[in-house]
């Protein structure tokens, strides 16, 4: 295969004994091929001159004699550029100045200028070598993944760093999409008896479309991929072929009611899910697949949820089980609700909240075994232990996000009763 190779890169003739028709067509494939690979070399010297010339030009300040203010409107004018063509190729002009090996990766055709283009946003000069060695002989798209979730002077080695911030989408809908659109949040802002924000009303959509329809399926609810590595525990969801990093309170919401495949990469095993399809039923039956927060109506969209976690022991049984919606389930794996008990004595605080006593979820048609809170405590000073407990552990250098998790969970499964056991109590989550 690689004796093959060579010949192709190389433009050698073909293998001795060909002849006639085939003969003839084998020498035209690689001869075409001869041209494209050596083109691909001539485009990246050129790309290679073209920058440089460009330091040049901002160096004497080329435009000035012209007329023109920058060095970017120059280089719409006169080579055609577009306005964000022009500004990525000023940024890796000047990128190049200060790495010389990957400037003449560019130069030799080692590296595209795609390639290089998008090293430049990672590489320093301490790393620009070890990213040129690292990319070599990888696609566009190989090297992009490698890139991706990296900071600026970053090494290959190093762990990733994935950005789990909000981000901008933007999408062109005809009118009578986005009524449609403004229907569904109506609908689902009525069920739930909130308002809610674009995430909340994309996530109900499309988990809509997932589960076919039905508010709670008999099965495990979304049928995605969610893989975690084993070194970094870090949690990704695969879409459409591409995997992006998830928030742990995102993956812990979906290892509540999941089905797993172990490691596709060992030996084959046999999948197994969680809560079988007995177990949701009588789940299903006695909440009357609807949430089971008090105040919501939402009867769509509906989740198994683990009462004690199931990372802490937490068992398949209807007594730890209940149905939540996925707002409300979101909000408790967030930190921001917590719920404990069990399913016939549920107790849900709402942690950020002033206390707002018992409430019924309208059109019950019956007693529901649920409360909002414990008659041991009240709602504002668990909120008030909680602020001040959060506060010390990002004190301690324990992040928001960490902090949020461990407190949460310090609430709902130890239930301490003063500042000292929820400290306690939080602060061996975050070392574990």
């Amino acid at each position: 295969m690689f004796e093959g190779s060579r010949k192709v890169e190389a433009g050698e003739a073909g293998e001795a004994g060909e002849a006639g028709g085939g003969g003839e067509r084998r020498a035209a494939w690689r001869e075409v091929d001869r041209k494209l690979r050596n083109l691909a070399r001539r485009r990246s010297a050129l790309d290679h001159e073209e920058l440089a010339l460009i330091r040049e030009a901002i160096r004497v300040q080329l435009w000035r004699e012209l007329g023109m203010v920058s060095i970017r409107e120059y280089l719409e004018i006169v080579m055609g550029y577009g306005p964000n063509v022009a500004s990525e190729r000023v940024r890796v002009a000047e990128a190049l100045d200060a790495m010389p090996v990957l400037e003449r990766s560019l130069e030799t055709g080692e590296l595209p200028y795609s390639a290089v283009r998008a090293i430049t946003r990672i590489a320093t000069r301490k790393t620009e070598a070890a990213w040129v060695k690292a990319c070599r002989g990888k696609s566009l798209r190989q090297i992009e993944e490698l890139l991706a979730e990296r900071e600026p002077g970053d090494r290959p080695e190093d762990p990733r760093n994935p950005d789990l911030r909000l981000q901008t989408v933007t999408y062109r809908y005809p009118p009578h999409v986005i009524a449609m659109i403004r229907q569904c949040r109506v609908k689902l802002e009525s069920e739930l008896g909130e308002r809610i924000d674009d995430a909340q009303l994309g996530e109900a959509m499309a988990q809509a479309l997932l589960r076919g329809g039905a508010p709670v399926p008999s099965k495990a609810p979304t049928q995605i991929a969610i893989s975690v590595c084993p070194s970094c525990k870090l949690a990704r969801q695969s879409g459409a072929g591409v995997e992006v990093a998830i928030a742990p309170s995102v993956f812990e919401r979906a290892a509540c009611d999941a089905q797993w495949l172990g490691d596709v990469d060992g030996e084959r095993q046999r999948a197994v899910q969680d809560v079988t399809s007995a177990v949701r039923k009588v789940v299903r039956a006695r909440d009357r697949d609807r949430c089971r927060v008090p105040g919501c109506r939402s009867a769509q969209n509906i989740d198994v949820h683990h009462i004690v976690h199931r990372e802490h022991g937490g068992s398949h049984e209807p007594s730890n089980l209940v149905l939540l919606c996925s707002g409300h389930h979101a909000a408790h794996h967030e930190g921001r609700l917590v719920i404990r008990g069990t399913a016939d004595a549920l107790e849900v605080i709402r942690v950020d909240e002033p206390p707002n006593g018992h409430v019924e979820s309208p059109g019950d048609e019956g007693p529901r075994n649920f409360h909002v809170e414990s008659p041991r405590e009240n709602v504002s000073e668990v909120a008030m232990l909680r602020s001040d407990v959060m506060l010390a552990l990002t004190g301690l250098g324990c992040t928001k996000a960490k902090a949020t998790r461990a407190v949460s969970q310090a609430l709902a499964e130890d239930s301490p009763r003063d500042l000292d056991g929820l400290l306690r109590a939080a602060l061996r989550r975050c070392s574990s």
